[in-house]
């Protein structure tokens, strides 16, 4: 379903392309690039094409917008991730027990790192003990909590405001303390005081944003 494309009112040739079968070849050969892995909004842009990223909402079975790099001001599509993110934060189906419960939090965490094991690894949650770290894009907190358990001083932002909920929740259940912020991680100044951290983490995440230079 890509009625919203109307609203853009370009006259212009579409090339589509879904991952992951994506290549250079179509890239460097569209004038747009739609694609239903957001990452390559990013790629595109290094190559100066227009890109529209793409995800798929599997309950309403349609393509939705998920990031944009077109230069078009009337559509807000940091407002549709906003609304997107706030009806179904990131992970959280990852559980059938009571959302919020100890037990929902513990199941989310197993699943995730199931799916994706490098993650614990890459952010080596031990090594920031007693560092002050900033996680842009917290969601529900599964990373969150970890970096907190491992005795990092942690600053929490997210562009969703419910996800940001369920992470002050699951750290009320743990006894942990953090700093949380609804922001939007493309002009961070404006809404989290300017400090020093020693480690600035984000995961799966800047790729959703229209401008991921902008957070960089």
């Amino acid at each position: 379903n890509f009625d919203f494309l109307e609203k853009l009112n370009l006259n212009i040739k579409f090339h589509i392309e879904e991952y992951p079968s994506i290549s250079l070849y179509h890239m460097i050969n569209s004038d747009v690039l739609i694609t239903a892995n957001s990452s390559f909004s990013y790629i595109s842009h290094l190559l100066g094409k227009k890109s529209l990223s793409l995800v798929r909402d599997t309950f309403f079975h349609k393509w939705k917008p998920n990031s944009i790099s077109l230069d078009v001001e009337e559509l807000d599509w940091v407002g549709y991730n906003i609304t997107y993110w706030n009806q179904r934060p990131c992970n959280i189906r990852h559980s059938n027990k009571p959302i919020g419960s100890l037990q929902y939090f513990n199941d989310v965490e197993h699943k995730k790192y199931f799916v994706e094991p490098h993650i614990p690894k890459f952010a080596d949650f031990e090594k920031w003990k007693g560092k002050k770290v900033l996680e842009i894009g917290c969601g529900i907190g599964t990373d969150s909590i970890n970096f907190a358990k491992a005795g990092a001083n942690l600053t929490c932002i997210d562009l969703s405001e419910e996800s940001l909920n369920l992470t002050k929740e699951r750290f009320k259940v743990f006894g942990l303390d953090a700093n949380f912020y609804v922001a939007n991680s493309e002009s961070l100044s404006d809404y989290v005081p300017i400090e020093e951290y020693d480690l600035v983490y984000s995961f799966g995440v800047i790729h959703h944003t229209p401008k991921p230079e902008s957070i960089l």
